[in-house]
């Protein structure tokens, strides 16, 4: 591991005994929040589904075991080959370093590119609200910031309106794909900061490739190039700044300037999002670790304090003073922070333990959208369920188990999920609509999962090695605070896959790191051939496993994988795949042998010999047609009940005439136009709401 060029005092004083025990806290902390995700997800995988529902389903431990075996002899013959030594020595190289870093980096900017504009996916939900007050605040219109509404109620998206208002300016509003642009070189920002950290550890640089490699692999980086939201850039920033604050604290006297490097982009990702004010507070700690290690004086670690210090005082309150500036009023304080420790504190059967229910935005609204009142109203609401947890502690363990499993066990921090039901104004290109069916979905969320367990266990094993000898870790202590930071805090904040992913990519040096210094120890054991040369990070990770295995033979752990059923009924409900090849088919419902068919006014009744009906999809959208007549099945207006009638009508061109056609049994589909299906009615046909009838299930005889 590569030295800071200080050296610390050999004299124990006062100030670095404390920095040992913080030091040892850390590690403490950080190895068991690691062994309690690597062990919760060897027994479990958690979903999103279609609604944000939350699954926690049983997960393939066996293959999962047999994976990492797997894993681990290929890299240990792998690091043993000629080719892959020369390789390495290839790579030592600078210029040849240099030629394949930027070549991969290269790489993951076109795939992002590519991706981003392939697709452009419209931006919903709190994206869109954050774009909309954008536009809304150029033209004047301050509803958003005034009493109800979206900023009013959410003032920490303040900074990300600014933001976008500022690209407004040059690049015009509501330019959803220029962000999305700006994520994919943040995306790409990230990776290099990540090779950096492990150029930084002193690894051969092979392991630094390795690290990029993974960044390439890691597909949730890529999905969230799509989201219009502070995550990637935030993270790019902080990661930026931690180095600066490194690299500074190596050569204080020499780079002075590196402090205010580091306070600018701190202040910059908190601006896009304030999440990233955990990264801040670890900045801070890992400083004062470092100056009671070192003891230094002369105010050297004064000037980084006062600028880490800063940046987050004004990365929250500068975009609120610029905001009240622009709209000549002043902004609330939002909803209490306490609203979201108790949504983070709620059980739920289908949101997941601690994600968002609503219950911030109701008791806010209940209070008059006063938080002071809010906060009063939540301390009753907090004080209960504490109350609850101690005297029911059983319970406690499983909420804390089930939420620890929902928000870090799902593997692609449900980048699938928030791509996979978005709109756009072109039409995609067939790889990418396969990738967000519900088959796509489980393929890549299967791939994902093994990397997942993959990085887990690399830094499992780095685990294992600092055990007996700590100083491995010391280029790493800061990524381990602000890790360790964010575990805990969202231990009790609001829960969700896409806040952890931030803390997850740390773990990917660490990863490289551990797979580094294990592969390393079983190289000395096969040189050495005496056990005596087994190191307890060789067999510590290996007793965790094995216990592991043996709960999920032993035990049915439900609470944390009970979901398999309602999990897979739910993506029946929703699998694109399941219509009929494109063909002529004789339709008729289950319980009717009249078929369906088409006549110039409606919906025509015949023998089955005449009325052979075309059926096209494409991408999961169907269109149903009578060559004889060439009208096309379609959804007219609702009428006064609520119901959309049918009416065979001349091609539109538009949703009117699309359906989805599920699957439900052999040769058997439902017919659904806007969450509505096909229904026979008397001698009619409507779109309903499931009934659960055979009236709405529909045979499909392929012409001969």
């Amino acid at each position: 591991m590569r030295e800071s060029g200080r050296e610390v005092r050999k004299e124990k004083t006062a100030f670095t005994k404390l920095a040992e025990i913080l030091t040892l806290s850390v590690g403490i902390l950080f190895a068991g929040s690691v062994v309690l995700i690597f062990s919760l997800s060897l027994l479990s995988i958690s979903h999103v589904g279609h609604l944000g529902y939350i699954y926690l389903c049983s997960d393939r431990t066996g293959l999962q075991v047999l994976f990492l075996g797997f894993l681990v002899l290929f890299l240990f013959f792998a690091s043993r080959s000629r080719a892959l030594q020369s390789f390495a020595g290839f790579a030592e190289q600078d210029e040849k370093y240099r030629l394949i870093r930027n070549t991969l980096l290269l790489i993951m900017a076109l795939m992002g590119a590519v991706y981003v504009l392939a697709s452009q996916f419209r931006p919903v939900a709190d994206q869109w609200a954050v774009i909309s007050a954008a536009d809304h605040l150029r033209h004047h219109f301050f509803t958003d910031f005034q009493k109800g509404g979206y900023i009013y109620k959410y003032t920490n998206q303040i900074g990300l309106v600014l933001t976008e208002y500022s690209l407004g300016l040059i690049f015009g509003d509501q330019n959803h794909v220029l962000f999305q642009l700006l994520n994919v070189a943040a995306y790409v920002g990230i990776a290099h900061e990540i090779l950096l950290v492990s150029e930084r550890l002193g690894l051969r640089r092979i392991y630094s490739l390795f690290s990029l490699l993974l960044c390439l692999l890691f597909a949730p980086l890529i999905f969230y190039t799509e989201f219009v939201y502070g995550n990637l850039i935030g993270e790019c920033c902080s990661l930026m700044a931690i180095r600066f604050e490194l690299e500074y604290l190596e050569r204080p006297k020499k780079r002075p300037r590196l402090c205010i490097f580091a306070g600018v982009l701190l202040a910059l990702s908190v601006v896009v999002k304030q999440n990233y004010l955990i990264f801040g507070l670890g900045m801070l700690a890992y400083a004062v670790i470092d100056n009671l290690r070192f003891h230094e004086s002369k105010g050297k670690h004064a000037i980084l304090y006062i600028s880490l210090v800063s940046a987050l005082f004004l990365g929250i309150t500068v975009p609120r003073s610029i905001a009240e500036g622009m709209t000549g009023q002043e902004l609330s304080h939002g909803m209490s922070a306490s609203a979201y420790v108790m949504m983070g504190l709620q059980d739920s059967e289908h949101w997941g333990p601690g994600w968002w229910n609503g219950y911030n935005d109701r008791t806010y609204e209940e209070a008059g959208f006063d938080p002071d009142r809010q906060k009063e109203a939540v301390k009753k609401d907090l004080e209960e369920r504490l109350l609850y947890f101690k005297e029911n502690p059983g319970e406690m363990i499983r909420f804390f188990l089930r939420k620890v499993t929902s928000e870090w066990g799902e593997p692609s921090f449900e980048s699938l999920w928030i791509t996979r039901y978005r709109e756009t104004d072109i039409s995609l290109p067939s790889w990418i609509w396969a990738v967000n069916t519900v088959k796509g979905w489980q393929v890549v969320s299967g791939i994902l999962n093994y990397l997942h367990i993959g990085i887990l266990f690399g830094v499992l094993w780095f685990i294992g090695i600092i055990l007996k000898n700590g100083k491995e870790a010391e280029g790493l202590l800061p990524y381990m605070i602000i890790f360790c930071g964010g575990f805990v805090f969202h231990l009790f904040w609001e829960a969700k896959a896409q806040y952890t992913l931030s803390y997850f990519i740390l773990l990917i040096p660490v990863s490289v790191c551990g797979y580094h210094l294990g592969l390393r120890e079983l190289r000395s054991l096969s040189d050495n051939r005496s056990v005596r040369a087994l190191h307890p990070g060789l067999w510590a990770p290996a007793v965790l496993i094995f216990i592991v295995c043996c709960l999920s033979a032993m035990l049915p752990l439900t609470f944390i994988r009970g979901d398999d059923e309602r999990y897979e009924a739910s993506l029946l409900q929703y699998d694109e795949s399941g219509a009929p090849k494109n063909g002529s088919y004789l339709i008729h419902t289950n319980n009717d042998s009249v078929c369906m068919g088409a006549s110039g006014e409606g919906m025509a009744e015949g023998s089955a010999e005449e009325n052979y009906l075309y059926v096209f999809t494409y991408q999961g959208i169907s269109h149903i047609t009578d060559p004889d007549t060439s009208l096309y099945l379609t959804a007219c207006e609702r009428d006064d009940s609520g119901v959309y009638q049918i009416e065979w009508q001349s091609a539109a061109g538009d949703a009117s005439q699309e359906f989805k056609i599920r699957q439900t049994g052999e040769n058997l589909y439902t017919i659904e136009h806007n969450d509505q299906l096909l229904t026979k009615e008397g001698n009619g046909y409507v779109l309903k709401q499931w009934v659960d009838s055979d009236c709405q299930r529909w045979l499909f005889e392929k012409e001969p």
